[in-house]
């Protein structure tokens, strides 16, 4: 039987790491919030900036700063 046609089936990826294990730990609280509510949830710059009750200007400019200092500290570790 293809696999193709068991998509009823549940599958996990054994080896998917949650990004909130792979931030770096010198990120602020804020920081790892914005970067989780992107990129995990999945979330638009419009949806955070509602979540955060802050304006989508402000939700772009947090995130930007998010992804440079996250950007700086992975490339100290290394």
């Amino acid at each position: 039987m293809p696999v193709d046609s068991r998509k009823d089936l549940f599958t996990e990826d054994a080896y998917s790491v949650p990004l909130s294990e792979c931030l770096p730990a010198g990120l602020t609280a804020k920081e790892r919030e914005i970067l989780l509510l992107f990129y995990e949830q999945g979330l638009s710059y419009e949806e955070i900036a509602q979540r955060l009750r802050c304006t989508v200007l402000m939700c772009r400019t947090r995130m930007c700063r998010a992804k440079a200092r996250c950007k700086k500290l992975l490339e100290e570790e290394t």
